[in-house]
């Protein structure tokens, strides 16, 4: 067919009677071209609208147990309490990110879609172990392994268990602590203890699991406190202990069988022997001669 024949195939209605030209046709494909592009791009923007950047995930704090801490005092002064550095917890790979954990069953572990803690899981109880250590009152420092402090006592604490837990029916947060304390000096083991809690959560929502999880929280970090201030060194460091007072001995005073007697001034502080004259020797004869002339008397 030739082009000339060619009517109304492209674009609105055209007048059949008028032949298209060639160039008619090349224009209105050209025109319907630019119209099916423009359409594909602004449903490509459109999607690309829709889509857009991730939206970020709640983000939850394990919070600040202000009421446990109130009902400590401290109960030790002076160079007697120790100073704690706290460790950086360890956890296995599953609780060391900053993921919300859940247990649908018990062998299966889960995390809550969109929602992460504010930090990884072990610096939130880091940060948790040295507020509730320091507001106590019970030590003399508390901090950190970066903060370079002259430590008695390394606190480590291996987080074992820290997720809402739904294996057995009903919502609850399950948080297991065990923590050791260390002599910072010989590097042995002084004490280890494990703390637990579970608390009901009452739904399986993340919200009211991270609560679940901070009262547990509340209820370890009161323990863990007062067990770690029942601990006694036994003795304080060399650069806090607080050196004796010494008094200087006043010597008796001197006996006329003393007036030779000399004395050396004392140094450092520290008294000297006292230096005493011998005495001289009486030759044989003479008491010979004394004795005899005792005798004389006598008779």
């Amino acid at each position: 067919m030739a082009v000339g024949d060619v009517r109304g195939r492209v674009g609105g209605t055209m007048d059949r009677n008028r032949p298209v030209t060639s160039a008619a046709v090349l224009r209105r494909v050209a025109q319907r071209g630019v119209a099916v592009v423009g359409a594909c791009v602004l449903a490509g923007c459109a999607a690309a609208t829709s889509l857009g950047p991730p939206t970020p995930p709640r983000t939850f704090d394990l919070g600040r147990s202000s009421t446990a801490v109130a009902g400590y005092r401290a109960v030790r002064s002076g160079a007697d309490r120790l100073h704690v550095v706290v460790a950086e917890p360890t956890a296995l790979r599953g609780l060391a990110g900053d993921r919300i954990a859940v247990r649908p069953r018990h062998a299966e572990l889960a995390y809550f879609a969109d929602a992460a803690w504010a930090d990884t899981l072990p610096r939130l109880i880091e940060a948790r172990l040295v507020e509730d250590l320091g507001r106590s009152g019970r030590f003399g420092a508390v901090g950190r392994a970066a903060d370079r402090l002259d430590a008695d006592v390394t606190l480590a604490a291996d987080i074992r268990a820290f997720h809402v837990d739904l294996a057995h029916g009903e919502a609850a947060a399950h948080v297991d602590v065990h923590v050791r304390l260390i002599d910072a000096r010989r590097g042995r083991v002084l004490t280890s203890r494990g703390f637990t809690a579970r608390s009901n959560a009452g739904t399986d929502d993340v919200r009211s699991g991270v609560r679940a999880l901070s009262v547990s929280v509340g209820r370890i970090m009161p323990q863990v406190t007062a067990w770690a201030g029942k601990l006694r060194m036994r003795s304080a460091p060399a650069s806090r202990q607080v050196a004796p007072t010494r008094s200087r001995r006043i010597p008796p005073a001197a006996t006329p069988d003393d007036r030779q007697a000399t004395e050396t001034a004392p140094a450092n502080g520290e008294e000297k022997p006292i230096e005493r004259a011998p005495k001289p020797k009486v030759p044989a004869r003479d008491l010979l001669v004394g004795k005899r002339a005792a005798e004389d008397r006598t008779d």
